[in-house]
């Protein structure tokens, strides 16, 4: 019974016209707020890690290391490899179905929103 709960009301905020106008084709735009999921397997699959915010050590969310794929829900993101934004970082800024196209997969450490006008931001 939750399910159909959540997934319906799911649907009703995807319908409603005002979010939608500010979507681009990956589900976020220059209006969203910074908002990502991280997703243990490949095509947005395996458990998942919503976070609105940065993330200094994703060991502490037992998403370490373990991240094949993200979606974008609002903002430009920088991934590092190493905690505290450390090693090399790339600058995600629309959802990615399998972060190895940018030999990142299973080694993200941490996550966190760039700020409009800094360096990497692209929108």
């Amino acid at each position: 019974m939750k399910t159909r709960i959540i997934a319906a009301a799911t649907l009703a905020l995807l319908a409603t016209p005002t979010l939608a106008r500010h979507h681009d084709r990956d589900g976020n735009g220059p209006g969203r707020p910074p908002a990502i999921v991280l997703f243990t397997k490949p095509g947005f699959q395996g458990r998942s890690y919503f976070t609105d915010h940065e993330v200094r050590k994703l060991s502490h969310k037992d998403m370490d290391d373990k991240v094949s794929s993200i979606r974008v829900l609002g903002g430009v993101w920088q991934v590092c490899k190493d905690d505290d934004f450390d090693g090399r970082c790339e600058i995600v800024d629309r959802s990615m179905p399998d972060t190895s196209v940018i030999n990142m997969d299973d080694k993200i450490s941490s996550v966190r929103p760039v700020p409009p006008g800094m360096p990497g931001w692209r929108r």
